[in-house]
Parts: C-alpha cells; structure tokens; sequence
C-alpha cells in the first residue's frame, strides 16, 4: 500500500472528460433548447389558430341564430323587435299629436 502518494487523473481521461463536457453542454445550450422552444412556439401558433377558429364559428353560429330569431320575432311579434321600445314610443306619440301625414303620403 502507498503512502502520501496523489491520486490524480491522466492529462487524456481529464481531456477526454472536458471534451464530453463541453459537447454535451453546448449541444444542449444551442440545439436543444431552442428545438424545444420552436416546438412549443409552434404548439402555441396552432392552439391559438385553432380557438380562432373556433371563435368565428361560435360568432357566426350565434349571429345567424340572432338573425333568425330576430326574424321570426319580427313576424309572429311585431311589437317586440329590437326597436320594440321606440315603436310603442312612436305610436303613442302618433296617437298623441295633432299632425297628419297623410297629405305627404298622397302627394309622392
């Protein structure tokens, strides 16, 4: 057994290891994260187009069913369109005042 002797590596494993090292870090630093941050920046861009997507057909979907209620509202309740308000307004004050209009409707 030896005594009061260094145990130290070899110049070549020592190079060798900081060989290893410095690819694995640098593989890592420069080519894998940024692999890994396009992938999520491209995950995001179709997640994102894809509630867009579904957004507009929700508004679409929800603008053709306000049409069509409006549109049969209309027909089976004239009274109470979306200016349903200001038509019971209207007709009182028609009601109300002492102006014709007949004469105008006559003379077009």
């Amino acid at each position: 057994m030896m005594t009061g002797t260094v145990c130290d590596m070899r110049p070549e494993v020592a190079e060798h290891i900081w060989s290893i090292w410095s690819w694995t870090t640098e593989l890592l630093v420069f080519l894998v994260v940024p692999l890994a941050i396009l992938a999520l920046n491209i995950r995001v861009i179709a997640a994102t187009q894809r509630v867009a997507e579904n957004m507009q057909k929700l508004l679409d979907d929800r603008a053709e069913r306000r049409a069509l209620h409006l549109h049969n509202d209309t027909h089976k309740h004239p009274f109470n369109g979306p200016l349903s308000g200001t038509t019971r307004v209207s007709r009182y004050l028609k009601g109300k005042t002492n102006l014709d209009f007949t004469e105008a409707r006559d003379s077009e």
